[in-house]
């Protein structure tokens, strides 16, 4: 069984192993990245210096404020949770993983080789989704009219999802629950368990809805001004062994995958 509900972050507390913990600055604060090593055949698919980056294109609110954004978790998830609850990554308002505690980001590894396909049929939250693909990965050749449509990532693929999609939808989990909950409680307008509560009552896709609103208007903002991405990857090896970080883990297959691959947007 994967747990579910509020606390499902308890599991990832207890499962997290031989991590390594290392600080950026990011809008002039201290933010951590709790980094777990890869198996076999994953990847992380976002350094460190990728996310602070892309972090500081974003507002500021979605990293400094009340209650501020504590840290980054680079997780690999276990086979079998991969296969049953797969994610791209997850966003949690609290938890106490030791180093650290308060409001989180995980982002999940992966493999780059793996291909997505659609069915021919979708809810419109998919189709959403599939035309997020569209822009940012590359169709699969071959499917016939009305058989849906394969994505296939690499390694520069399967990085610009993460990061310019999966992190950016997961701070628009964050800016949602601060604008609901963090702020009006700051102002005194409402305890913040009432806020807590009305927040997690909320349907899954109106907060889904907010967080892929604030994606794709960000994405859009930032590469069709040419104001930040893409990006070619933060990858500073020498750096990240001096912290106790192996940057295979991050590493892509060639030098022309490590770029930014095609355009956005």
């Amino acid at each position: 069984m994967v747990p579910r509900g509020r606390e499902w972050w308890r599991s990832y507390a207890k499962g997290l192993r031989d991590y390594v913990v290392v600080e950026r600055f990011v809008n002039g604060m201290i933010l951590r990245f709790i980094i777990e090593p890869v198996e076999e055949g994953y990847v992380h698919p976002c350094t460190p210096d990728d996310v602070a980056y892309m972090l500081e294109l974003l507002p500021v609110q979605a990293v400094k404020g009340p209650y501020p954004l504590q840290a980054v978790v680079m997780r690999q998830a276990p086979e079998k949770e991969s296969i049953l609850k797969g994610a791209w990554g997850r966003f949690c308002p609290y938890v106490d993983l030791g180093p650290v505690t308060g409001a989180v980001i995980f982002l999940e590894a992966a493999k780059p080789y793996d291909q997505m396909t659609w069915g021919a049929k979708l809810s419109l939250e998919s189709q959403g989704e599939a035309r997020r693909m569209d822009a940012l990965l590359e169709r699969v050749p071959g499917k016939g009219k009305g058989r849906g449509q394969s994505y296939k990532f690499g390694f520069a693929g399967l990085r610009r999802w993460v990061l310019y999609h999966t992190l950016i939808h997961e701070v628009g989990h964050w800016m949602d629950y601060r604008r609901l909950v963090v702020w009006p409680s700051e102002r005194g307008e409402i305890e913040v368990s009432e806020g807590i509560d009305a927040y997690w009552r909320r349907p899954r896709t109106e907060r889904e809805s907010f967080a892929h609103r604030f994606s794709d208007e960000w994405r859009d903002e930032l590469s069709r001004r040419h104001r930040g991405i893409p990006f070619a990857q933060q990858l500073n090896r020498a750096r990240l062994k001096d912290q106790g970080v192996d940057p295979s883990w991050f590493a892509a297959p060639s030098a022309e995958e490590a770029g930014a691959g095609q355009p956005v947007g």
